[in-house]
């Protein structure tokens, strides 16, 4: 499991916890975070289908696209990925892009991986933001990636959960505890026990 980021010029601050399925040894989710050389961010979560080696095999396979590609725009990246990913069982995947100044955000979501903003201001309306995913699997029958854009503010939280973890997990999302505890609580009390689990949380910072 990656450990959160604390590099002090990085637009957000992030954490990430997961759980294996039980009677599996392998999880077949993947998070990925990585700068980019514009100063922004790339955060993805990726759910390979099914549950253990094979949908490990997928996620894993995804995560390293993400590493070779992590420039490039969010449409080709996800292109990128189906293309990469074709033979395999595929994966559900949402991404996220914060630009540099950390006040806005991109984001793409094929399958089944719940993405959304908070925010912590309690006159903000909406107060949560979701990823309108489509349906279908990157690597498999695909259909054609549409990139949504969300303003962000310093405080704002965005969580990514694979569908281990039920979709009312947002009430734990606040502006006090840091990422890294937010997922393991999310974790903690939202998992299921019919497949793999995993929670990236990221805390935008705004401009550096």
């Amino acid at each position: 499991m990656m450990k959160p980021a604390v590099a002090a010029k990085r637009p957000v601050l992030w954490g990430t916890a997961g759980r294996i399925m039980a009677g599996e040894s392998i999880s077949g989710d993947q998070a990925f975070v990585r700068d980019l050389l514009d100063g922004g961010m790339l955060l993805a979560v990726l759910d390979g289908a099914g549950h253990g080696s094979a949908a490990a095999e997928a996620a894993e396979a995804g995560r390293a696209i993400l590493e070779r590609h992590a420039g490039l725009p969010l449409v080709r990246l996800f292109r990128s990925c189906h293309d990469g990913l074709r033979g395999t069982r595929g994966c559900a995947m949402s991404a996220v892009v914060l630009n540099a100044a950390g006040d806005r955000l991109s984001w793409i979501g094929i399958g089944n991986v719940e993405a959304v903003v908070w925010r912590p201001d309690p006159r903000a309306l909406p107060r949560q933001e979701h990823l309108l995913l489509r349906g279908g699997l990157v690597g498999c029958q695909m259909p054609i990636p549409f990139e949504a854009s969300q303003p962000v503010r310093p405080g704002d939280l965005i969580a990514l959960a694979t569908d281990g973890v039920r979709g009312d997990f947002t009430p734990l999302l606040n502006n006090y505890d840091p990422p890294q505890r937010i997922a393991e609580r999310i974790v903690e009390r939202h998992a299921t026990a019919q497949d793999d689990a995993l929670v990236l949380v990221a805390r935008a910072r705004g401009a550096a």
